[in-house]
């Protein structure tokens, strides 16, 4: 009874699936039969491997169900999300045209005041996550714009095993997918299996030829509309078959927001009129990102919005440099020709003066399997992956007062995209 039970493995039929556990495991026998039906109401079962015993033997189960569907009085609400949704998103986008026209002027504001003034971030960004409450964490760091990387903030995820690499690979192999290079550039579309036995096999010499895997989903205003009404049927007929929406729906089960995060009070995407989590509504650029060892997303700003980064596998390691810096920086659309490979390169690169007043505002850490990671709006931020990994992002603004800010932030300093070492600073 209840969300949770523990089972034997005798009774698992009863849940309307007999399962060979001799060759293939139990888990992953479970979590391919779950990927079946993921179009409808299912139960996700979870186990760790070392309580798997012989077959028609007893295991310790947990059992969870995702969240049920909404009832279909709440459908013009959620039209009502999905409308307002899509206006925010256009008030952001004009951002692009800041963008646009001080790359093509190359103005770009330069001030040092905004390192020497700005008081320093603290050097250690870690808390554990017991403890740590909603009230805590939406007033002491969404409200007050503060990076942290909570420990253990997803490890209690109800079905952290469907996010090996052997499951995605058994589950959505098939499905063709664009990998990249550091800052997004296309690099190729190839099977998802394919490139997941190179990331296996750390197919690349060279840490800085490792390609990643991000937005596999189509773009476009027509994607982001369908998309914001939820009608990924009607995308998968137009586009074909997408992995980051194919694993939206089929893992919804087996993860969910850190229980710290608001429940509620999202003003990208809309969530006001009826209250609608990530696993109810696609957040902005949700995504599972898979990297290699060596795979580097470079300096960039996400949209002017709050981002979080749920750590299923590997280690990454992570570069952030606060907003109040923003105009030591550029602001550009991609990485520029003749630009160096990562910003700690830029930064070496430096002059001593120059790289004195930057260097102590620069955040480091390293988050593995089971972290929760959140780049408040407006922080600069550099991905390293160490160890093979996969991870869940999604982009969200909480509050009107956030919205606001964020819509300014973007008007004055540019949309979200890449952030190279303003020139200036060169010649400090």
């Amino acid at each position: 009874e209840g969300p949770a039970a523990a089972l034997p493995v005798d009774d698992l039929d009863a849940y309307g699936t007999v399962l060979d556990v001799t060759f293939i495991g139990l888990a992953d026998c479970i979590h391919r039969a779950r990927m079946t039906a993921r179009h409808k109401p299912a139960w996700v079962v979870v186990l760790k491997a070392a309580e798997v015993g012989a077959p028609g033997g007893r295991a310790a189960l947990t059992a969870s169900r995702p969240p049920p569907p909404r009832p279909w009085y709440t459908l013009p609400f959620r039209w009502g999300n999905a409308v307002a949704t899509l206006s925010v998103l256009a008030l952001l986008r004009l951002g692009r045209l800041t963008r646009f026209w001080r790359e093509r002027l190359g103005w770009h504001p330069f001030s040092l005041d905004a390192a020497s003034r700005a008081p320093l971030p603290p050097s250690d960004v870690s808390i554990p996550a017991a403890g740590l409450t909603e009230a805590v964490f939406t007033d002491e760091y969404v409200a007050k714009n503060r990076a942290v990387v909570v420990r253990g903030g997803v490890s209690d995820w109800p079905g952290l095993h469907q996010w090996t690499l052997n499951n995605l690979d058994g589950a959505y192999g098939a499905i063709p997918v664009k990998v990249q290079r550091a800052h997004f550039e296309t690099a190729e579309r190839l099977p998802l299996s394919q490139y997941l036995r190179r990331v296996m096999e750390s197919a690349w010499q060279r840490p800085q030829d490792a390609l990643s895997l991000r937005y596999a989903y189509p773009r476009g205003k027509a994607a982001d509309f369908l998309r914001a009404f939820g009608q990924f049927g009607a995308i998968r007929w137009l586009y074909g078959e997408s992995f980051t929406h194919a694993a939206y729906g089929g893992l919804r089960g087996g993860w969910h927001p850190p229980a710290f995060f608001p429940k509620g009070g999202y003003a990208f995407p809309w969530t006001l009129f009826c209250q609608e989590d990530p696993r109810d509504r696609f957040f902005y650029d949700f995504g599972v990102y898979i990297s290699p060892a060596g795979g580097l997303t470079r300096l960039h700003v996400d949209s002017q919005t709050d981002n979080v980064l749920l750590l299923a596998s590997g280690v990454k390691q992570f570069t952030l440099v606060p907003p109040h810096l923003a105009p030591l920086f550029c602001n550009t659309a991609g990485v520029p020709d003749g630009a160096a490979a990562s910003f700690e390169a830029e930064l070496a690169a430096l002059p001593p003066a120059a790289a004195a007043r930057l260097a102590p505002h620069v955040v480091r850490f390293t988050a593995r399997a089971g972290d929760a990671v959140f780049v408040p709006r407006g922080w600069m931020h550099e991905v390293r992956t160490l160890e093979p990994s996969v991870m869940v992002t999604y982009n969200f603004v909480h509050s009107a007062g956030d919205l606001a800010r964020a819509c300014a932030d973007s008007w004055w300093y540019g949309y979200g995209g890449a952030r190279t070492i303003h020139p200036k600073l060169l010649l400090v």
